[in-house]
């Protein structure tokens, strides 16, 4: 399925009112957009995991997580740190995975 909406409009998500919603993903360049969508969706939609995409440093507190009830909050600066850190540590790896 296809389906074009602004992703703050809660009308948005009337589509998808009658599915089971295992996973809510918010992940566009605007820190603002996905916290609005993530309220939004919740307001519609009853879904089981929400992961965020967030840029600002100052969202890592628990509160926001706690609060929009998101499960996991990804931070892609501080993603590339760790995989740039591990790069330092050992470098004379080539393709290091984290588990």
């Amino acid at each position: 399925y296809a389906y074009f909406g602004d992703i703050k409009d809660p009308n948005t998500y009337t589509n998808f009112v009658d599915m089971d919603i295992d996973l809510f993903i918010a992940v566009t360049n605007s820190d603002d957009a996905n916290i609005i969508s993530t309220i939004e969706i919740d307001s519609v939609l009853k879904v089981n995991k929400k992961f965020v995409r967030l840029q600002n440093d100052f969202y890592q507190n628990d509160y926001l997580k706690e609060k929009l009830n998101i499960d996991k909050l990804i931070f892609p600066a501080k993603l590339s740190s760790r995989n740039i850190a591990s790069l330092i540590n050992y470098p004379k790896l080539h393709n290091i995975k984290g588990f």
